[in-house]
């Protein structure tokens, strides 16, 4: 008898043991994961922020030659470019052009911040499953020690065990 209550002691801290375990590695796992899909929204940031860069070069090359036909239009008109009307509208020109890269340019900026917010959020959230997994594990180790102590305890009380780490020597009787 006192064989298989050892077994079932035994028993009882394997799955607490490996029930801890399994509940670490699911936070080590969540952790990993957040880490990941946060590279990936840095990574995907900067691509973001490349790309724009290289539409903001295109455009101003688009917006130069633009520029370049309102001169020859103006020219082709009589107008001299360097002063009064015609000089204004190229100054408009050029301003309303460039309002348009640098809105191209907030826009790019305020999607890259998001998807680096999110990767942070995504690591934010990853530390907390981990932790929470963390103290679910240590809980379970707490269980399962509370457990393996309560069935040795039952099993010198019932005297299918011997009273290993005498529980009961000096008592002759045990409260119920």
């Amino acid at each position: 008898m006192a064989a298989l209550t050892a077994i079932a002691l035994a028993t009882t801290a394997i799955s607490a043991g490996l029930s801890a375990y399994g509940q670490v590695q699911q936070g080590e796992a969540a952790q990993r994961a957040a880490e990941y899909n946060n590279a990936l929204a840095q990574q995907e940031a900067r691509n973001r922020e490349l790309e724009v860069a290289e539409q903001v070069k295109r455009q101003r090359e688009q917006n130069e030659q633009a520029m370049g036909q309102v001169r020859v239009q103006l020219a082709n008109s009589g107008a001299l470019s360097t002063e009064g009307t015609p000089l204004t509208i190229l100054g408009e020109s050029s301003a309303n052009f460039e309002l348009g890269i640098q809105d191209m340019v907030r826009e790019a900026n305020l999607e890259a911040m998001a998807m680096r917010q999110q990767g942070a959020m995504g690591l934010w959230e990853g530390q907390q499953q981990k932790s929470a997994a963390t103290i679910g594990a240590i809980a379970t180790g707490v269980k399962g020690v509370g457990s393996v102590i309560s069935q040795y305890d039952e099993a010198v009380y019932r005297k299918t065990m011997p009273d290993t780490f005498g529980l009961y020597s000096g008592r002759t009787k045990r409260m119920g």
